[in-house]
Order: C-alpha cells, then sequence, then structure tokens
C-alpha cells in the first residue's frame, strides 16, 4: 500500500529568522572566506589567517552584542527550530571568547610544533558555529546537526598532530566513542519523536502535559535517558568521561584548551534548554522527575574527577578530570533550576549559577591551558609538573597566572571558581532547605506522643547524650586504626625508596638545559666544559632521568621478528654523547660506550639497557645483534627506520620514577638521533658553588643562540621524585596523629562525663566500702567498652582501604600481621592512657563529698 504524502512548502526564510541567526552566519561567513583564503596565503604567513580568524570572531561578537539588546523578549524563528534569546546570546558570547583566546595564542604553539596548517583555523570556525547553533537549538533535528558539526571539526582537529601516534590514537578514540554516544543521542530522540509525534521542544512539552495517564510510558523514558546519556557524553560527566583524558592528552594543547571549554558551554547549554525547559521538573507529571538521575550523575562526576586528578602525573590528564568534576558541579545547577517552590513561586537560580558558573570556568580553564600550551617545547608539549617546576623564578607573571587559575578552579574563595561553586550549591541547598521545612513539621507532628516524650524525657536524655558520645569515640579509634596503618606503610615505603638505586650516582653531579643549533656547538661546549678545573667528565641526553617533560619513545623488533611481533611493544629512545654513562654514573654491563666515530657515516649502533636484552635475547648475548628502531639522522624528526647493531648493555637508569620500570631503554648516539634540546651532565670532584657562572660564560662563548634553563644539581631531580613520597607519608602522619588525638580527647571526654554524672553513685559505692581499685577498673571498662568495637571497625575499613593504597607502596607487605600487631599495640596504649586519667579522678572522689552533690 502506498502512503500519500502530503508536500511541504518551501519557502524563503524572512528577515526576522535572518536576525535570528545573524551571528552565526556572519561566522559562516568568515569561514568559508577563511577556506579561500588558505588557498592563496603562502606558508611562510599562515599567521595571517589567526588574525583574520580573529577578526571574524570579533565581528560576529559584536552582532552578539548587538543581538543581545534586540533579542527582548526572545522568540523562536524557523518554524520554532531555533531561539533567538538572551540565554543563547550569552552562551554564544562565551564561545566567541574562549575560540577568540585559543586563536591568539595558537600562532607560535603551532610552530613550534611543526604542525601550523590554515585549516586549522577554519576547523576552530566551523566547530564554533555547531557550538554556537548548539545554544540555541529547540528542535532534535538541529541540535543533531549542530552536535555533529562540532563534533567532525573536533575530531581533526584532535589529530591534528598527524605525525604523533599520541594524537591519532586520541582521535580515534573521539571518533568511536563520540559515534557511540551520536548513537545514542539519535536514538533517544528518535523514540521521543515516537512517542510524542514532534521534534521540536516546545511541542515535545506540551504533548507531555497533555497525556492524562498515570502509568508511564517506558519507551518514553528511555527515550529521555537516552537523550541525557549523549549529553552526558559530551559534558564529560562520569560515568561517560572515559574518553576525556585520553583525548586531552593526546590531541595538540591549543586544541585541548578549545574543546576543555566549548564543548562543555554548548552541550550545557543544550542540556539546560531540553531538560530544563521541556521536561520541566516543577510539575508532577511523571516524566518531569528526572532531576534525581541528574543529580547522582553530578555527585559521581564530583567524586570521580577529584579523586583521580589527585593521582595523575600529567598536568592535562589532570586538568581533564578537573574538567569532570567541573561538570559534576554544573549538573548540580542544572538538576535544580528552574524549579517549582513549595511557596508557590518559581525560581530560576540553578539556571543563573549555571550560566556564571560556564562564563567562570572558561576564562579559567583557557587560563590553565594557555600556560601549558605557552610552556610547551620545540617538537613537543608540556605534559609533566617537572615543566612548571622553577616556574616562579624563571617566569614569575606566568606563575602567578597560572597559581590564580588553578586556585579558581579549586574554588578558593575569592577566585571567581568559588563564586560559581558558591551558586550552584545555594541554588540546591536553597530548594532542599525549602522541601525540609516543608515536611519536616509535618513529618514532626504526625510521630508526636506528648505523653510518652514528657514520661521519658528526663530518663532518656543523659543516656542517648552519652550513647552518641560514644559511638562517636568508636568511630574516631576506627579511623586512627586506619590512618595510623597506612601512615606506617607510607612511612616505611618511603624510607625504602630512599635507599633505592636509581640506576645513577647523582652527588658531585650539576646539569642543565640548552636549545641545540647543531652538533658543531654541542661538541665544542663538551670540550669547552671538560677542560674546566674540578670537571672529571662531561656529557649531555635528551632526556634526563627523573625528568619526563617531552619523553620520546617508540617501536622496536629484533633482526627476523615476524610482521606480528613488529610494531608492538615500544622501548624510550635516549639520544646520547660520548662518556655519558661514566658520566652519570651508570653501570655498562658488556661491550663498549659510543666515541665520536659512531656517526651517521658509518654503521648505526645502538646501546640496550639490561631489560630489554633480556627480553628479546634471553639466552643469546646481544652483542652484535640487529635492532630495528627510528632514528632521524638527517635532521630534527625526520624520523626514519633503521637497523643498528648493539654495541653495549647498560643497567636499567629510573628515567621515571624511582619504583617502576615503565619501559625498557635504547641509547642512540647524537648524530643519528638529532634533538633541538639536550641537558648536560658535569661530573665534578667536589661541590662547586661557582660552578653556575663559569658554565653560563663557556656557553656564551661557544653560541649566544644556546639560552640556559634548568640549571641544577642531579640530586635535585632525585629530592624531586621523593617528594611524592615524602609528601604522602608526611600527609599520613599528620592525619593519623590528629586522628588519635581526638580519640584521645573522646575517650577522655566520654569518661569525665559519666564520672562526673555518676559523681554521687561513685560515692555511694565507696560509702559503702567499695574498694578503689574496683570502682577504677568500673570506670575503665566503661571507657574501654566502646575502643573494642573502634578497634573491630578499623580493621574491617582497612581491608577495603589497604587496596587503595597499593599504587602509592614500594616493597612493602600491605596486609602483614605485624603491621596490624603494632598498630592495635599503640591505639590501646593510648585509650587505657586517656582512660586512666578519669578513672584516677574517680578514686579521689570523698564520700561525704559526692553525698552533697545534688
Amino acid at each position: 500500500m502506498l502512503l500519500a504524502v502530503s508536500p511541504v512548502p518551501l519557502s524563503f526564510p524572512g528577515g526576522r529568522d535572518l536576525v535570528g541567526i545573524l551571528p552565526e552566519l556572519v561566522l559562516g561567513g568568515a569561514f568559508l572566506l577563511l577556506m579561500l583564503l588558505d588557498l592563496v596565503v603562502p606558508p611562510s604567513k599562515r599567521t595571517w589567517l589567526a588574525g583574520f580568524a580573529l577578526l571574524g570572531i570579533a565581528a560576529t561578537f559584536g552582532v552578539t552584542v548587538w543581538a543581545w539588546f534586540d533579542a527582548n523578549p526572545g522568540r523562536l524563528v524557523y518554524s520554532g527550530s531555533f531561539a533567538y534569546d538572551r540565554f543563547a546570546l550569552f552562551v554564544d558570547a562565551i564561545l566567541l571568547v574562549s575560540a577568540g583566546l585559543v586563536v591568539m595564542i595558537s600562532p607560535n604553539y603551532l610552530n613550534r610544533r611543526g604542525i601550523h596548517y590554515g585549516e586549522y583555523y577554519a576547523l576552530i570556525l566551523a566547530a564554533t558555529i555547531g557550538m554556537m547553533l548548539l545554544a540555541g537549538a529547540t528542535s532534535l533535528m538541529v541540535i543533531f546537526l549542530a552536535i555533529e558539526l562540532l563534533s567532525l571539526a573536533l575530531y581533526v582537529l584532535s589529530g591534528f598532530s598527524r605525525h604523533e601516534e599520541r594524537s591519532q590514537e586520541a582521535a580515534l578514540k573521539y571518533l568511536l566513542l563520540g559515534g557511540f554516544a551520536s548513537g545514542f543521542l539519535l536514538f533517544g530522540m528518535a523514540l521521543i519523536y515516537g512517542e510524542t509525534g514532534h521534534t521540536q521542544l516546545a511541542q515535545i512539552a506540551a504533548a507531555i502535559q497533555s497525556q492524562t495517564t498515570i502509568t508511564a510510558d517506558p519507551l518514553l523514558l528511555a527515550g529521555v535517558l537516552l537523550l541525557f546519556i549523549g549529553f552526558a557524553f559530551k559534558v564529560s560527566a562520569a560515568p561517560f568521561h572515559s574518553w576525556t583524558p585520553d583525548v586531552y592528552q593526546g590531541a595538540p594543547t591549543s586544541v585541548t584548551t578549545f574543546m576543555s571549554v566549548t564543548t562543555k558551554v554548548a552541550a550545557f547549554a543544550a542540556l539546560v534548554r531540553v531538560f530544563t525547559y521541556t521536561f520541566d521538573g516543577g510539575g508532577t507529571h511523571f516524566y518531569q522527575h528526572w532531576e534525581p538521575v541528574v543529580a547522582l550523575v553530578a555527585i559521581t562526576s564530583m567524586v570521580v574527577g577529584n579523586v583521580a586528578a589527585l593521582t595523575q602525573t600529567s598536568v592535562k590528564r589532570m586538568l581533564a578530570y578537573s574538567g569532570i568534576a567541573q561538570a559534576g558541579y554544573i549538573l548540580i545547577g542544572v538538576a535544580v533550576g528552574p524549579v517549582l517552590l513549595p511557596s508557590g513561586q518559581s525560581s530560576t537560580f540553578g539556571t543563573i549559577g549555571v550560566l556564571y558558573y560556564l562564563a567562570a570556568y572558561a576564562v579559567t580553564n583557557i587560563g590553565a591551558f594557555a600556560v601549558i600550551t605557552i610552556m610547551a617545547g620545540r617538537g613537543e608539549d608540556l605534559d609533566s609538573y617537572d615543566g612548571l617546576r622553577g616556574l616562579a623564578h624563571r617566569r614569575p607573571f606566568v606563575a602567578a597566572s597560572m597559581a590564580l587559575f588553578l586556585f579558581s578552579l579549586g574554588g578558593f574563595p575569592p577566585t571567581a571558581g568559588f563564586f560559581g561553586k558558591f551558586l550552584v550549591f545555594t541554588a540546591a541547598i536553597a530548594l532542599a532547605t525549602s522541601m525540609l521545612f516543608s515536611l519536616a513539621p509535618v513529618v514532626a507532628l504526625r510521630r508526636l506522643d506528648l505523653t510518652r516524650n514528657l514520661k521519658d524525657s528526663g530518663r532518656q536524655s543523659g543516656w542517648r547524650r552519652r550513647h552518641f558520645s560514644s559511638v562517636l569515640v568508636s568511630a574516631e579509634v576506627a579511623l586512627a586504626f586506619v590512618l595510623l596503618l597506612a601512615t606506617g606503610l607510607l612511612t616505611r615505603t618511603f624510607i625504602n625508596i630512599l635507599h633505592l638505586d636509581p640506576g645513577f650516582h647523582a652527588p658531585n653531579a650539576v646539569t642543565f638545559r640548552i636549545s641545540v643549533p647543531g652538533y658543531a656547538p654541542l661538541h665544542q661546549l663538551q670540550h669547552n666544559l671538560a677542560a674546566l678545573p674540578g670537571v672529571q667528565s662531561v656529557a649531555a641526553i635528551s632526556h634526563l632521568p627523573l625528568d619526563d617533560a617531552g619523553n620520546w619513545y617508540d617501536y622496536y623488533w629484533k633482526e627476523g621478528a615476524s610482521a606480528e611481533e613488529q610494531n608492538t611493544v615500544m622501548a624510550d629512545h635516549r639520544s646520547i654523547l660520548p662518556g655519558f654513562f661514566s658520566t652519570i654514573g651508570a653501570t655498562l654491563i658488556q661491550g663498549r660506550d659510543f666515541t665520536e666515530a659512531d656517526d651517521a657515516d658509518h654503521q648505526h649502533v645502538a646501546i640496550i639497557d639490561d631489560v630489554l636484552a633480556h627480553q628479546l635475547w634471553p639466552n643469546a648475548d646481544p652483542i652484535g645483534q640487529k635492532l630495528n628502531l627510528s632514528d632521524s639522522p638527517k635532521g630534527f624528526y625526520q624520523f626514519q627506520r633503521d637497523w643498528a647493531v648493539v654495541i653495549g648493555v647498560v643497567r636499567h637508569v629510573q628515567y621515571h620514577s624511582l619504583t617502576a620500570i615503565v619501559r625498557p631503554q635504547i641509547y642512540v648516539p647524537y648524530p643519528l638521533a638529532p634533538r633541538p634540546s639536550m641537558s648536560f651532565i658535569l661530573r665534578t670532584a667536589a661541590a662547586d658553588t661557582n660552578l653556575a657562572a663559569t658554565i653560563r660564560q663557556q656557553v656564551a662563548s661557544v653560541s649566544r643562540d644556546m639560552p640556559i634553563t634548568r640549571l641544577e644539581p642531579l640530586s635535585t631531580l632525585v629530592d624531586r621524585a621523593h617528594a611524592d613520597s615524602r609528601f604522602a607519608s608526611l600527609l599520613a602522619t599528620l592525619l593519623s596523629s590528629l586522628a588519635l588525638l581526638l580519640a584521645c580527647i573522646g575517650i577522655y571526654g566520654v569518661l569525665s562525663y559519666s564520672v562526673a554524672q555518676r559523681t554521687m553513685e561513685i560515692g555511694i559505692r565507696l560509702g559503702l566500702g567499695a574498694q578503689r581499685s574496683r570502682v577504677m577498673k568500673m570506670i575503665l571498662k566503661d571507657g574501654l567498652a566502646w575502643v573494642l568495637p573502634g578497634l573491630a571497625a578499623g580493621f574491617l575499613l582497612s581491608l577495603l582501604v589497604t587496596p587503595l593504597l597499593a599504587r602509592l607502596l614500594f616493597g612493602v607487605e600491605p596486609g602483614s600481621p605485624a603491621n596490624y600487631a603494632l598498630i592495635l599495640a599503640v591505639v590501646l596504649c593510648v585509650s587505657v592512657l586517656a582512660a586512666w586519667l578519669p578513672a584516677r579522678r574517680a578514686m579521689k572522689i570523698d564520700p561525704l563529698t559526692a553525698l552533697r552533690y545534688e
């Protein structure tokens, strides 16, 4: 049977419709002109494209400001598919400012990374257009098209560093998971359309309100849930956040800066419009009770984001998890506004809090990522905390800005982040307080028994107070037990790490990093520094141990490896000058060191560590074996696969941490793998305080184009590696001491109060002939009666907590009975001491005085 479909008349949009999307039209025109300019602008002038993109963004921002005054009141355009209102225009302003800031910081960064291509700015504008359309979309179809437009541009931008595997991996992950999330979103939209017959939000809301049945429609509920999952993916809300850390870390930092802010802003704007105004939470219909789900996701995001951020060693991953936590905070504002209060008034405080939070988050997060972008090295991103060490001395203004941005992200007063959190939580507390104070009196009156309460109040109030205090004492004892156990484990770990051999000798060695114009100045500088009095040896390496900034690693395989075995395992690649191993104090197990004859004109050679030698040739001599690796004898980053002969095996050096072997290591001569920056190591006979000035003079005498950074003793790197363990053990010690002190005070306070309340009873007992030792035992028994349950609870809790500490421990067995026995003895001794003082006071009570106590 054929279905007769009535044709839909086509008409050119009217003036009101065109004005409603005027900002998007202006930015779209700038996008088209930018694409054409990229065809004629030479590569050396690509900064002009950034200027034109910035001009287009500024023009669009000016139109947005004009539209702000014109859109009062707001209206729907294009047959109700797009909103021309101040809500969308405010979000547009945030997006345009964010895009403008990213375009401003991009040219220098892209030039340093060697990825300055003209299509970058066009993709930024295309993604911004999609986000602006998403902010004003009032139709499911427009929402989906806008999300796809911004997503496609961001997929390409994530893999913009086309020669870097990590960037390509980030783009692939984002593409696959983004497509999966789009499927959820589209399926949810299809279910909502199928159950309501509409795609426009206003008509969907009207269809839901017109339903009179009490039973819920499962397909419509499923559609709403799938729609929320799609949005939760875009805002990086847990548990739909798994793509965020990997994509943020792998994408170029300027792209991460852009997507970390703008995607959230646009997606939250659509989320507020769809859920807050379509499925209004102020009514009584079943479909309008979506707030608990959003609140649950918000709490999960806050917990997961904040806890995971504390354990990160990558700055970009830390900020990614911070963004997940920020999404949780913003979702609190989404869940509570606008709502219908019990007083009958409607509150939009939650939506106002969301908008303010988005603006504050945009500025602070872009600022934090901008610092990372500025600090990026040539050819590599800054992705380690070590790259920020000493920033206050090198660039104090940048360091102060970074501190301000991080304080704002953390919500410290009086920063913008604090007020953002204050607004969203105030909205939530206002709603909860209003409902609580409305319902609490009713519940209390229904359960009130005046006669019984009057009879029992005097008899039970004292017992209830003591009972509550005793429960608190048990909780304090349990907390003290767990924290003391963690302190012991972390302290023993720190002691073990202090005695750990890092694979090199740090004392009497000085390091510094320079930019290298070529091999000749590098070789000349090594020769000049070696001739200094008191200097025993000099060498250089591309990456210092325990300094993981800008790491370099790649695939390797031995001769004769099958196709399945190739491109499966990776090793750290280190470019070095001859004499490195003797200078740093590493142990050459067998073979020889590099010489000046090991260059690109001779046979390619390599030195491997014992870990790699055991992996590839466990039962054979690795010397003379061939290894396939990546080198770049033609210049910086001009990588090519090549075969190198193994000429030596060195003991593994801890480059990433003191406790973990992350990857095996391959060393190649500098002429085979030149790097734009190298770190020198000078081994001296004794500490020399004037060596720094001498080093600067020698570097300046060779070339003025080799600025020095990170001039410091090699032992400083080891101290930094100890810092995390030292901080963890110190923090655990302080917390456990505080918990033990609180438990001691609690026991003493409860027993002191008990003795004061039982003064007459104790006096009567003593007056009737009771021995004072028995009175002391009675008081001690009462005091320790709640200590034992606390110890039992602490033991059970420790069984859950200690596995979480596993990654922080080294050379320590968490479940050792000796650990538990020692902590048990300490807590018991402190508890007995705290209970003995009130018991001792009870023994001194005079019976006659006690009888006159009341």
